[in-house]
């Protein structure tokens, strides 16, 4: 079953806490946090269709593609220097951009919004999508006050009018000026923004933040971008966090971050980064991913991070490690001796005669990543008769095959084994192989291939009813 677009377009200018407006500036992540929690979302991104899947079930087609996340997604991995990755991501989105922005027969002014922003950002014509104006479009949705409405109207909140003044300011379109003021008449007498343009003006930290980075691009905001400043800082936990709807969380926390650092407010900034750090798993396959709160962060522990979880992990990973740029010490944390390795061979299905190659990666004792270390290690086998130089293996007998890895400097070890098999037998190899330590605690390097025990464990938990468990979770669904 194929939602593509079930709650994301449904409720396209109803996202909250989920756009990482603000691009750092720099090449590559600045810290050794940025560059765990980028290597953990590059790992969440499929070959092939490029497209993270969310998922609604624990059914293998109960998964739809929120088009406004893998934007997101996109971007993040762009500012944290996975370029080559985040123009695949980019490109899928654009190649299904008419399901994104028109889908169940209405046409969405923040999914429209949303989509020209990135695509300025990165520097393409929004006005030119295979032929489609995307800014025309937008000021279509426009009604006399400035307001963007949805085609049928229905759904829409700041946080879309945000991305469609966003949007406008970026392309240079002179709307902006009417899309602008609409936004700002938005603002409450406290300097916060409200959700939705109705009924009484309560603050949200989501929408004041999203309005202030807005506002920034529109010409004549600069007092309205200050209140919100000024009031998203007198929402701040002494512990440097942010919420809404009453629970701290990454989400909310990280994009006042950005706001935060983007005009001049460094303490304030450097302390929600702070708390930010802690949420970050820091061992077992899914370290780099960051929770969206202590609760979650604290159940997770060093496990697998579930199928049905991965959405809100990546939700909140993508804009916290964003956030993690305004740490007060940007000095890359300096991994420690290596304490486990993974092991990768070339082949994991190799034929009597053939040669392979092993690699290994190393972790820390705190799980931080120590790098590849296979100029330092060195091998073994458990077939006498293999030939072993360097890092290259020669199976001179079909049966078997446990190899061995030692790193010299450490002496930690590291196994894998390799079914060899007659140099007759038909049939090519299945793929690249992964083998981890057999010290206590070891677990696969996050973004290696998954093991038959996963895969067999996975089953087990679904033939156990581990559906019916999870059914009905709630989860919040980006534009």
């Amino acid at each position: 079953m194929k939602i593509p677009h079930l709650l994301g377009a449904a409720a396209a200018a109803l996202t909250l806490s989920t756009g990482a407006l603000i691009a750092p500036a720099m090449a590559a992540p600045a810290n050794d946090q940025q560059t765990d929690a980028a290597a953990w979302l590059a790992d969440q991104v499929p070959s092939g269709t490029h497209l993270f899947e969310s998922r609604y079930d624990a059914g293998p087609d109960d998964k739809f593609v929120d088009y406004g996340l893998n934007l997101d997604l996109q971007n993040a991995l762009r500012s944290l220097g996975h370029t080559a990755l985040a123009n695949q991501v980019y490109s899928a989105v654009i190649a299904n951009s008419a399901e994104y922005t028109d889908s169940w027969g209405t046409r969405y002014a923040g999914s429209i919004g949303k989509l020209a922003t990135y695509i300025e950002l990165k520097g393409d014509d929004s006005t030119n999508v295979s032929g489609r104006d995307l800014i025309a479009d937008l000021t279509a949705l426009m009604d006399g006050n400035g307001r963007f409405l949805n085609n049928p109207a229905g759904y829409e909140n700041n946080i879309g009018q945000s991305w469609g003044v966003r949007a406008l300011a970026l392309s240079g379109d002179s709307a902006v000026t009417a899309a602008a003021n609409f936004l700002a008449g938005e603002q409450c007498s406290d300097g916060g923004f409200r959700e939705t343009p109705a009924g009484t003006c309560t603050s949200s930290v989501d929408a004041t933040a999203f309005a202030a980075i807005a506002l920034t691009d529109a010409p004549g905001h600069s007092a309205d971008v200050a209140d919100a400043v000024a009031w998203l800082k007198s929402k701040q936990a002494a512990n440097g966090s942010l919420s809404d709807a009453g629970n701290p969380n990454s989400n909310s926390t990280g994009i006042a971050t950005l706001v935060f650092a983007a005009n001049g407010e460094t303490a304030a900034a450097e302390k929600a980064a702070g708390w930010i750090s802690g949420l970050q798993l820091t061992a077992g396959p899914d370290a780099g991913a960051i929770a969206s709160t202590p609760a979650d962060r604290s159940a997770q522990g060093s496990k697998a991070i579930d199928a049905l979880d991965q959405d809100k992990w990546v939700r909140a990973t993508f804009q916290a490690a964003l956030a993690l740029g305004s740490l007060a010490d940007n000095t890359p944390v300096q991994p420690g001796p290596v304490d486990t390795m993974t092991l990768k061979v070339s082949s994991s299905k190799p034929k009597q005669g053939q040669t392979i190659t092993v690699t290994a990666r190393g972790k820390d004792a705190d799980g931080r990543s120590t790098g590849d270390v296979s100029d330092d290690i060195e091998l073994a086998s458990s077939v006498d008769t293999d030939t072993i130089k360097g890092n290259r293996v020669t199976f001179n007998h079909a049966s078997p095959h446990t190899i061995t890895a030692t790193h010299v400097p450490t002496g930690t070890t590291a196994s894998i084994t390799v079914e060899v098999t007659p140099a007759a037998a038909a049939g090519g190899d299945s793929g690249a192989g992964q083998g981890s330590n057999t010290a206590a605690g070891a677990l696969p390097d996050a973004g290696s291939p998954v093991q038959p025990w996963l895969l067999g464990a996975a089953g087990a938990l679904v033939l156990m009813g581990v559906g019916l468990v999870l059914a009905g979770r709630a989860r919040r669904v980006a534009a």
